[in-house]
């Protein structure tokens, strides 16, 4: 092992022993059940371990470093500037109480490793439930300079971890045999339940020291696109947005107007998007059903080598994350796991899981390719074969979210239900990205307000209220996240047409594909030199 990959490993073990929920996702199961103390101490602690880490990887000299560790620096050098900003200057640690989602976090993650033995993981769960009501205490020091929202937000999170608790206890009523176990179970749950109401208490309390105003200044969101290595300004990608909109609404009223001359686009959207109505369970099995035929696809027509150990289940949203999680999402596999268990989550009506829901076919053709193949599902179990330590800490989310937005047109293209009324629900799907950048810049530099917002998403993108609300409440605590799908795919798709251009010889699709999946999840301008490298040599 070389000097550079010594220091590599050696500070992330340092990382691993200061971050054990990460550890734990990573997939190492010594630290299951264990949380972090949770005060300024540990955020000092990972101050200090990123400057010292940042200083020692100044200290190689590229001339000293193989091709591959050259790439590694520059990713190391990427991930930790940005941490460092976001923890400077956005510090969400001093205005967003994010304890409880971080609590819930750590048990979700506990309670989906189904590879763990039940009772093991009730045994982990319960360590994790005696940790909360310290953690909780300990968390409120950080909460310096709160923010309304987010204190709402907060309290959300709080109210909602009393069914996942509820859900904990019952699954060790079905697992735990001993009798005394259980009865420690539930006095752990009671515990934490009353350490969550009292730490809902505390926020209300918080209230009247909060301000309004969560939004940073022009000049810090362009700081934030450069340490993300965009190389576009908020300016420039604000009209890369409104470009788009003008775009694709014209697309829209064509391929309507072939569709449906009586209605519409916005008309005919509606319709194709009510589709029929089905049982949440019901819901459910057609996503299994198109997640294996999106999956077949990928394989039939050599879109990208899929590995031989993952797996992707699809089961509902926990209760605690559904304000977070207004459709779907999904939750990749820990690096380190020994199988690649992706878990797509999908969110019931509010109501009840048995109401009747508008189910569209279109819609579901979409999201499985997004968030399963060829999209995130595919892209994380392929980054996670990547041996780099290094490329762990990168989660460049124009990549990450640029890469399964532009799988959405790239299977379309290949002819996966290449239909009118498919391709007229992703259109409208774009159409709700383009409007993701233009709020991204104008909420996030505070030139649009939250209200302003949701009526954007519901009146022009086309989404029901609740659904708009629980979106750009997200969007209020991730400034350029949003912008992360459709401005990514742009920068895909520019890519590969510079590439083919350029290596008309040697380009391959598949090449290309299989290149950015088995990198890691890398800001495209520095997966751009690995695949000049490996067009230029094929």
């Amino acid at each position: 092992m070389s000097k550079f990959s010594e220091m590599i490993e050696t500070y992330f073990k340092k990382g691993l022993e200061l971050s054990p929920i990460w550890a734990s996702d990573l997939g190492f199961e010594e630290y299951d059940g264990v949380m972090p103390e949770g005060g300024k101490a540990d955020i000092l602690a990972d101050e200090e371990l990123e400057k010292d880490f940042l200083n020692d990887i100044k200290s190689f000299n590229d001339n000293d470093l193989s091709a591959e560790e050259r790439i590694d620096k520059k990713v190391l050098e990427y991930s930790l500037r940005l941490s460092r900003f976001n923890h400077e200057k956005i510090a969400l640690w001093q205005r967003y109480a994010r304890s409880a989602d971080v609590c819930g976090h750590a048990l979700y993650s506990l309670v989906s490793k189904d590879s763990v033995p039940a009772e093991k993981r009730i045994a982990n769960l319960m360590k994790i439930l005696k940790q909360i009501p310290l953690y909780l205490e300990n968390s409120k020091e950080l909460l310096e300079k709160p923010v309304w929202i987010w204190i709402e937000m907060a309290i959300d999170s709080c109210r909602r971890m009393k069914g996942f608790i509820d859900f904990i206890e019952n699954f060790g009523q079905n697992t735990l045999k001993n009798a005394d176990k259980l009865k420690e179970l539930k006095l752990d749950c009671i515990n934490v339940k009353n350490a969550f109401k009292a730490y809902e208490h505390w926020l209300y309390d918080m209230q009247p020291h909060a301000v309004k105003d969560f939004a940073m200044s022009e000049d810090d969101y362009n700081e934030l696109l450069k340490k993300r290595l965009i190389p576009y300004s908020a300016s420039e990608i604000l009209a890369i947005g409104e470009n788009y909109v003008k775009e694709i609404t014209e697309k829209m009223n064509i391929l309507s107007a072939q569709i449906d001359p009586s209605l519409s686009a916005k008309e005919l959207t509606a319709k194709i998007k009510k589709g029929k109505q089905l049982k949440f369970s019901e819901i459910l099995h057609e996503c299994k059903r198109i997640m294996q035929e999106a999956k077949d696809f990928v394989i039939d027509n050599d879109f990208a080598d899929i590995p031989e150990e993952e797996l992707l289940v699809v089961e509902e949203t926990p209760i605690f994350m559904r304000h977070l999680i207004p459709f779907a999402a999904y939750s990749p596999p820990g690096k380190f796991e020994e199988i690649q268990k992706g878990i797509y989550m999908m969110t019931p009506s509010e109501l009840d899981a048995n109401t009747l829901m508008d189910f569209s076919i279109e819609d579901l053709i979409s999201t499985s390719v997004h968030e399963g193949y060829p999209g995130h599902h595919l892209q994380f179990a392929c980054a996670n074969l990547n041996t780099s330590l290094a490329r762990i800490y990168s989660h460049a989310t124009e990549f990450v979210e640029g890469w399964a937005h532009y799988c959405e047109d790239a299977t379309a293209d290949a002819g996966f239900y290449n239909l009118p009324e498919a391709n007229l629900i992703k259109l409208s799907d774009m159409l709700w990205r383009a409007w993701r950048i233009i709020i991204d810049v104008k909420l996030s530099t505070g030139k649009m307000t939250f209200e302003e917002a949701v009526n954007h998403l519901v009146e022009d993108a086309g989404l029901e209220y609740i659904g708009a609300l629980a979106e750009v409440k997200r969007y209020t605590y991730t400034p350029a996240y949003q912008l992360s799908y459709l401005l990514g795919k742009h920068m895909i798709l520019e890519l590969k047409e510079r590439l083919k251009r350029k290596y008309p010889e040697t380009w391959s699709l598949k090449g290309f594909h299989n290149t950015m999946l088995y990198a890691g999840s890398l800001p495209i301008t520095i997966m751009e030199n690995l695949l000049e490298e490996k067009f230029s040599k094929a």
